[in-house]
């Protein structure tokens, strides 16, 4: 990774009905019920600034 010009990024994305095995890994995704769908995403620049901090949040 080059540091200054890295961004670390995941989106998860559910739509009911639609043929996923998404609702076998996430079970809160089988039970919201077939007509509510859901975007998330998290995206973190300067990686290596926010990641000096994991012995605070690894246990959370």
């Amino acid at each position: 990774m080059v540091a200054d010009n890295v961004v670390v990024a995941t989106a998860l994305t559910y739509t009911p009905s639609c043929g996923s095995p998404i609702p076998s890994n996430l079970p809160w995704a089988g039970r919201i019920g077939d007509d509510v769908g859901g975007v998330t995403c998290i995206c973190i620049s300067r990686f290596e600034e926010w990641a000096q901090y994991r012995d605070v949040w690894k246990d959370v």
